[in-house]
């Protein structure tokens, strides 16, 4: 699952992604369910997690 957030100022930006990976995890207990961002949950499998992508805009 990919999940996008609108650009911020880069303090503003940390603060969203904590936020929303919180949220995300709280959720998913709710509903007995489990989640990661670890970039490679299951040992031996290809990675597909915990990557963030940035824009540089400006000077």
């Amino acid at each position: 699952m990919n999940f996008f957030l609108f650009p911020e100022r880069p303090l503003e930006a940390v603060d969203r992604l904590t936020i929303t990976r919180q949220t995300i995890m709280r959720v998913a207990r709710e509903h007995d369910l489990h989640t990661t961002f670890h970039s490679r949950s299951v040992p031996g499998t290809a990675g597909n997690g915990a990557h963030v992508h940035l824009l540089r805009r400006g000077d």
